[in-house]
């Protein structure tokens, strides 16, 4: 049962998140669907103050009148939060469609239960306005959900806080995207289909340094399972030799061709020597040391480290959030960066491996360098 529950509301949120992406990713969709929201927000709002009746109160025109006549004052919340719901929807604030959601939710369920309070018994008829009230708000109610999904705001907007993407991991997002900001980088704010914050640039001695932060929704996709993660690659100009970090063990196909070893009780690495250069006991022990500095961050079996075409590749998920100290990169990178100079000393010189440029040979480039395949996307 639990499982047909499950992939009955991955099925639902999937087909919601589709929705989203084709309603509003064209800007001339989204004027017709806030034009709904903000007038059955209005209609709402006028009917339940002015207008029901209901036969358990004879006379009684509008909830403003029957908290006169002695009604309870909450129901007054029900024009309130209606007004609120279009007042969100009309200032031009980035991330408001988040807040736009919560009012309209809102809407709906005060607006159900204070009819029910209207008709007393239950059985008292209520007026065209009163039902109407009712009716209007469940297709507003889903147009929010699929606004909301889709608005991706930059994620230092007043609102940001409200954003269904940005649940979970908005502090995170926030150390990032001020360090990157005060690095210098590149950043490329979250935004449909990969909701990925990305930050490329050059740190310390130049090395090119990329960090994809992103998050996922389903367990169906490229993405993996549903969950908040984020890549850091760092470049290095040298042709360095395979290896791997995690809590994983070694694969057997890799341990019989690479040294192994275990560190800090369940952190296992292997390198792969290249051309048959031999790796001392005199490198092999601050390498081992340098892994243990920051076993910190790999906690997890889904944390590792790895040679990737693009460079070292750091992988990071956790289902439920990112903290905002993970946000403040600058040690991780450090710590990569510490791996990299380390492997640099056992890998080749780029001139022993490239070929000279001939009519024969297009020139190769540097080791490491950031390619136009996205190594960061889960496998």
């Amino acid at each position: 049962m639990h499982a047909l529950v499950l992939l009955l509301t991955q099925i639902i949120m999937g087909q919601i998140e589709s929705t989203s992406t084709r309603l509003t990713h064209k800007v001339w969709w989204r004027i017709p669907i806030y034009l709904i929201i903000i007038g059955s927000a209005v209609w709402v709002a006028v009917a339940s103050a002015f207008l029901w009746t209901s036969e358990a109160y004879p006379g009684i025109v509008g909830l403003v009148a029957f908290t006169r006549h002695g009604g309870p004052l909450w129901l007054l919340s029900i024009p309130l939060v209606a007004l609120m719901t279009a007042l969100a929807g009309s200032i031009p604030v980035a991330g408001r469609y988040g807040l736009v959601f919560l009012f309209q939710t809102a809407t709906v369920v005060l607006t159900l239960i204070g009819l029910a309070t209207f008709q007393h018994n239950g059985h008292a008829a209520l007026n065209i306005p009163a039902v109407s009230s009712f009716l209007v708000t469940l297709p507003a109610g889903l147009l929010s959900i699929v606004t909301a999904l889709a608005d991706n705001p930059p994620v230092d907007a007043p609102l940001a806080f409200f954003t269904f993407s940005y649940f979970g991991r908005l502090g995170h997002l926030h150390a990032l995207n001020a360090t990157a900001r005060r690095l210098g980088w590149e950043v490329e704010m979250p935004r449909w289909p990969a909701l990925a914050l990305t930050a490329t640039g050059y740190y310390g001695s130049g090395r090119s340094v990329r960090v994809v932060s992103g998050a996922t929704y389903t367990n169906y996709g490229p993405n993996g399972p549903a969950g908040y993660w984020y890549h850091v690659t760092v470049t290095s100009p040298r042709p360095l030799p395979g290896f791997s970090i995690s809590r994983k063990p070694v694969p057997p196909e890799f341990a019989s061709h690479a040294v192994t070893g275990k560190v800090a009780g369940s952190l296992n690495f292997y390198v792969m020597p290249q051309y048959g250069r031999p790796v001392s006991d005199s490198w092999m022990r601050p390498f081992a040391q340098w892994i243990v500095s920051g076993k910190r961050y790999l906690r997890s079996r889904r944390d590792s480290v790895a040679l990737t075409p693009g460079g070292l590749l750091y992988r990071h998920f956790n289902p439920f959030r990112l903290s905002a100290k993970s946000g403040q990169i600058e040690p991780l990178v450090d710590w990569l960066i510490g791996i990299a100079t380390l492997l640099e000393e056992i890998a080749p010189e780029v001139e022993q491996v490239t070929p000279p440029s001939n009519e024969a040979f297009a020139p190769r480039l540097p080791y490491g360098r950031i390619s136009q395949v996205d190594p960061t996307q889960h496998a």
